[in-house]
C-alpha cells in the first residue's frame, strides 16, 4: 500500500500515519477516520489542519469534511472524516442550464460530466429515459437523479467513472461459520414494507378536453340569409350576433372558411372576449376554431358578433368587396370538459407484489410516487415496482476472519460482488451480495478487521445473463460485415510474430515477471498480478497495458470489435457508440451533434452537406441545390374568352377562365409560380393555381393573387406576383393544374403572363 499523506490548501504534502477505518459501498461512497496525535513528525502541520485538507490513502485522495481537535493530556489530537475527493468535486460544481425529453444514458452523462475533469465508462446497455426539467443543480445531484433514473451502479477509479447495470461479481466465495464467519446477525425491518403502489408522472400541459357534448346555437339576431347555391345561413351586416349557453371549461366553433372570410367575436359572460377570423385562401370548407380552454367548470352564456372585414383579407381590402360569415346548422358548438383522475397525467402506472396474494400480508400501500420527470409508462413502473419490492430491507452483517493473514491466498470479494454465506445454526444457506465493507488499517497500512453488511437479493429481478435476440442478430451483422479488410489484419498479425520471434529478451523476477530486450533496454514488458504492460522507455511509462481498469493502446488491430459501448475522444469532437445510437458531439457545445438511430439521422446545431461525384453541391445546409422546372402545354391552353396577345394574356371575363394547364411529375414539395399581372383601370386583376379532378366537386383552389395595377403604371417590379403552394410529401405521381384569370368587372380588361413556375424543395 502507498504511503499515506495529509495536503494542505496549497498542494503542500506532509507524512502521515494512523490508524484508519474505511467505508466502501455499492453506491460508490467511499469514506475513512483516522486519528492523529501529536507527534514530532507532525508537529508541523497538525494544528493547521482544517476542513477540505487533503488525505492520502491507499492511492486514492479524501476530503476532510469535518475536523476535529481535542486535547490528549498535555498534548493535542485531531480526528479527521473524510469524503473521496469525486464527491466534493462534484457537489461543488453546478449545471444551470435546463433539459427536457428523451435522452440516452450516454447524452444524459455527456451533461452530467462535460467540463467536469471526469470522464466516464458505460460498460452495460442502458435504455433512453425521459427525464423533464434536468438541470439547475450540482453535478452531484445530478449524478445521483441519473443514477436512479436509469438504474445504474458506478465505481470510480482515479479520474474515470465506470458505469454498470450492477457491480462486482458473480463469485462462489463462501462465508462460513468455523471456516471465516466469526459473527453474524441477521435484520429484517419491515417499517416501511408495501406490496402495492401507485404512480404519478408529470401533469398535461392542458388539463381538459373535448368532452362528448355538442349543442347548437341557441338564438340569432340581425339581417341573416340564404345564400343562393350554398343553401347555407349567412350574414354580411356588421353587428349581427347569435348566442348560446354551455357548461364547461371552454367551446370551440364549426363553420366555414374561404377566401372572403370576415371576423366573429365571442364575448363570454361580458368580462371575457375573442376575435376569430374565417379568412381562408380556398373555396369554402368546412373548419373547427377552438375559441376558449382553460376556464373554471361552470355555466356560462356566449354572444357572438360578426364584425367585418379582416384587416389581413387581401381579397376584401377592394371597398366593393364585402366579407360574409357563415352560420351552420346543427350542433356546431363543441364543450371542452376537465381532465379527472389518471387523466391529468402523461402517464400513470400500477403495481401489486405477488406477495399480496399471501393471506396474512395482503394489500400494503406504498406511498403514491408523484415525480414530474416522468412521461412514459414503462418507466415510472419500473420505479414503483423497485420501491415495491425494495420496500421489505433484509441486512445481514458479519464480522469475519481475513484468512490471508493464514496463508488463504484466494481473492477476497469486494463491494458490490455476490457471494455466499453459510451458517448451520440458523438454517442459513443463501446467495446474497456486499452493500458495505468497513475495514480497519494498522498505522502501516494492513488490514487489520473487517465487517461485512450484505442484502438479500431473492426479491430482486434475476440478473440478465443472456443478450436479446435483436443484439445477436447485430452481432451476426458485424460479424459478417463490419470485420476489418483481410490485408490489414494479416499484416498486423505478420508484424506481431516476426517481432516476438526476434525478440532477444531477459527475464527478471521483480515485482513480477519482468522481460528486458537485451538490444534495448527500453523495450520492456512488467507481468503481475495488477495486469500486463509494455514500456518503450525503460518502464518510465506503459503506454500499453491491460489491467482490471481496461485497456490501454495507441495502436488496436482486430478482425471484429464486440463491445456494447464504444468512446472516441478527439480533441474537436466526442464520438459515442453504444446499444442505441451514434453519437457525434461538440465537446464545447452539446446541442451541437449529428446521432444515429436505427431509421433516422438526426443533426443538431448544423446541416447535412453532400458533393456529386463532379465535385458540386447537391445539399448545402439542409437545402437541395435544385428545382423542378414545368413546361406548359403546348399550343397553350386557353378558355375562348382569354386573348392571347405577344406579351400579356387578356380577358374581361369576371368569372374564372383557363390561361394556362401544366402536367408535370410531383418530386418537389413546393410549386412556386411567378406572375406579371395589371388591369387596364377601375377594377381588379385576378390569377389563380387551381385543380380539378375526379371525385372532386368543382374546382380547387390553391391559391390566389390579385392587382390593382393599371397597364400604364405596369412595370416588372409593381406587377410582380407570386404564389407558394404547398404539394405536400413528394409522391412522383402525375399532377395536372391550371392557372387562370379573370376581372373584377366586365368593364376592366385583366392583363398576365407567367414568368416562371418550377417545384422545390
Amino acid at each position: 500500500m502507498e504511503p499515506m499523506y495529509i495536503e494542505d490548501l496549497y498542494g503542500e504534502q506532509y507524512f502521515a500515519q494512523s490508524v484508519v477505518d474505511r467505508a466502501r459501498r455499492v453506491n460508490g461512497e467511499k469514506e475513512i477516520s483516522l486519528s492523529l496525535f501529536e507527534e514530532d513528525w507532525n508537529k508541523e502541520y497538525l494544528s493547521k489542519i482544517d476542513h477540505h485538507w487533503k488525505v492520502g490513502f491507499d492511492g486514492e485522495e479524501y476530503v476532510v469534511m469535518i475536523p476535529r481537535s481535542k486535547p490528549r493530556g498535555k498534548k493535542a489530537m485531531k480526528e479527521l472524516k473524510a469524503v473521496h475527493r469525486f464527491f466534493i468535486d462534484m457537489r461543488d460544481d453546478w449545471i444551470y442550464e435546463t433539459y427536457s425529453g428523451s435522452m440516452t444514458f450516454q447524452a444524459r452523462l455527456n451533461i452530467v460530466f462535460g467540463g467536469s475533469g471526469y470522464n466516464f465508462v458505460i460498460v452495460d446497455t442502458f435504455l433512453a429515459q425521459d427525464m423533464e426539467n434536468f438541470g439547475d443543480s450540482s453535478r452531484l445531484d445530478l449524478f445521483q437523479k441519473v443514477l436512479t433514473q436509469y438504474e445504474a451502479e458506478f465505481e470510480v477509479k482515479g479520474k474515470i467513472v465506470y458505469l454498470r447495470k450492477q457491480i462486482g461479481r458473480d463469485t462462489d466465495f463462501h462465508y462460513r461459520h468455523q471456516l471465516n464467519l466469526k459473527d453474524i446477525v441477521i435484520e429484517t425491518d419491515a417499517t416501511n414494507f408495501s406490496t402495492y403502489a401507485r404512480g404519478y408522472g408529470k401533469l398535461k400541459e392542458i388539463q381538459d378536453t373535448l368532452s362528448n357534448e355538442s349543442i347548437p346555437y341557441k338564438t340569432r339576431s340581425g339581417t341573416y340569409y340564404i345564400e343562393p347555391g350554398q343553401n347555407k345561413l349567412a350574414t354580411e351586416t356588421e353587428g349581427d350576433s347569435f348566442s348560446f349557453t354551455f357548461t364547461g371549461t371552454g367551446f370551440s366553433f364549426t363553420t366555414l372558411a374561404h377566401f372572403l372570410g370576415g371576423k366573429w367575436e365571442f364575448k363570454i359572460d361580458e368580462d371575457k372576449a375573442k376575435t376569430i377570423s374565417t379568412y381562408k385562401d380556398v373555396v369554402a370548407e368546412q373548419q373547427t376554431y377552438e375559441i376558449f380552454r382553460g376556464l373554471e367548470n361552470k355555466t356560462y352564456t356566449v354572444i357572438v358578433t360578426f364584425k367585418g372585414k379582416d384587416s389581413n383579407n387581401t381579397y376584401t381590402k377592394i371597398n366593393n368587396v364585402i366579407p360574409h360569415n357563415y352560420l351552420l346548422d346543427g350542433n356546431i358548438i363543441h364543450i371542452y370538459r376537465s381532465l379527472v383522475g389518471d387523466e391529468m397525467y402523461e402517464c400513470t402506472a400500477e403495481y401489486t407484489s405477488p406477495l399480496a396474494a399471501i393471506p396474512g400480508i395482503g394489500i400494503k400501500h406504498h406511498p403514491p410516487v408523484r415525480d414530474e420527470t416522468y412521461t412514459k409508462q414503462e418507466s415510472l413502473y419500473a420505479r414503483i415496482k423497485k420501491e415495491v419490492d425494495e420496500s421489505l430491507s433484509v441486512s445481514i452483517t458479519i464480522d469475519i476472519a481475513d484468512l490471508r493473514k493464514q496463508g488463504y491466498e484466494q481473492a477476497q470479494p469486494s463491494e458490490g460482488d455476490r457471494i455466499f454465506v453459510i451458517d448451520e445454526r440458523l438454517d442459513l444457506n443463501i446467495e446474497t451480495r456486499i452493500v458495505e465493507i468497513q475495514e480497519v488499517f494498522d498505522v502501516d497500512g494492513n488490514l487489520i478487521s473487517l465487517s461485512v453488511t450484505l442484502a438479500n437479493k431473492s426479491i430482486k429481478e434475476s440478473y440478465q445473463s443472456q443478450m436479446s435476440d435483436a443484439v445477436k442478430q447485430l452481432k451476426n451483422l458485424f460479424e459478417g460485415r463490419a470485420k476489418i479488410p483481410y490485408n490489414v489484419l494479416d499484416e498486423a498479425v505478420k508484424l506481431a510474430t516476426d517481432a516476438l520471434k526476434k525478440a532477444q529478451t531477459e527475464l527478471i523476477f521483480d515485482n513480477g515477471i519482468v522481460a528486458v530486450s537485451k538490444n534495448d533496454p527500453n523495450l520492456m514488458v512488467v507481468l503481475n498480478s495488477a495486469g500486463l504492460g509494455i514500456s518503450t522507455d525503460g518502464g518510465v511509462t506503459f503506454e500499453n497495458a491491460i489491467t482490471a481498469f481496461g485497456i490501454n493502446t495507441n495502436l488496436l488491430t482486430a478482425g471484429a470489435v464486440y463491445t456494447n459501448n464504444i468512446q472516441i475522444i478527439g480533441t474537436e469532437s466526442y464520438f459515442y457508440w453504444d446499444g442505441n445510437e451514434f453519437l457525434a458531439m461538440d465537446p464545447n457545445d452539446i446541442n451541437k451533434y449529428v446521432k444515429i438511430t436505427a431509421g433516422l439521422i438526426e443533426i443538431g446545431g448544423g446541416a447535412i452537406r453532400i458533393k456529386r461525384p463532379d465535385g458540386a453541391y447537391f445539399i448545402i445546409d439542409g437545402i437541395p441545390q435544385y428545382d423542378f422546372t414545368i413546361q406548359g402545354m403546348t399550343p397553350q391552353f386557353t378558355s375562348p374568352e382569354v386573348t392571347i396577345a405577344p406579351r400579356s394574356c387578356y380577358t374581361n371575363a369576371t368569372t374564372s377562365k383557363d390561361f394556362q394547364a401544366y402536367v408535370f411529375r410531383h418530386q418537389g414539395r413546393y410549386l412556386r409560380v411567378n406572375t406579371s399581372l395589371y388591369q387596364s383601370g377601375g377594377g381588379t386583376a385576378y390569377m389563380s393555381v387551381e385543380q380539378s379532378y375526379e371525385g372532386f366537386d368543382g374546382w380547387r383552389r390553391w391559391a390566389l393573387v390579385s392587382s390593382t395595377v393599371t397597364s400604364e403604371d405596369a412595370n416588372s417590379q409593381n406587377s410582380s406576383r407570386e404564389m407558394l403552394i404547398d404539394f405536400g410529401v413528394p409522391s412522383s405521381g402525375i399532377k395536372l393544374i391550371y392557372i387562370r384569370i379573370w376581372t373584377s368587372n366586365a368593364n376592366t380588361t385583366a392583363y398576365g403572363r407567367v414568368t416562371g413556375i418550377w417545384q422545390e424543395g
